[in-house]
């Protein structure tokens, strides 16, 4: 959470006015930061993709469930989405 608001994407306070990106584009730069760090081999891999699973499912399961799972939350019929 520390990393997301440093990058302006989360507040502090979820009540606030201040930056927020939206949850899909919360999820993908924690996937994205946990893959790079994996990389780098500071901690032993798995050790460190369970510490992104635990985070993703600690603040974002409630929203996926919400959007019908995170599947569907991430499902698009939009050509434009594709790149």
């Amino acid at each position: 959470m520390t990393l997301l608001t440093r990058m302006g994407l989360r507040s502090q306070n979820p009540d606030s006015p201040g930056p927020k990106a939206s949850p899909k584009t919360q999820i993908a730069v924690t996937c994205e930061v946990t893959s790079r760090l994996s990389a780098v081999r500071s901690l032993p891999g798995s050790q460190l993709l369970d510490h992104g699973a635990r985070y993703l499912q600690h603040h974002y399961s409630a929203w996926a469930q919400q959007q019908g799972g995170y599947e569907e939350a991430f499902y698009s019929d939009d050509e434009d989405d594709i790149q």
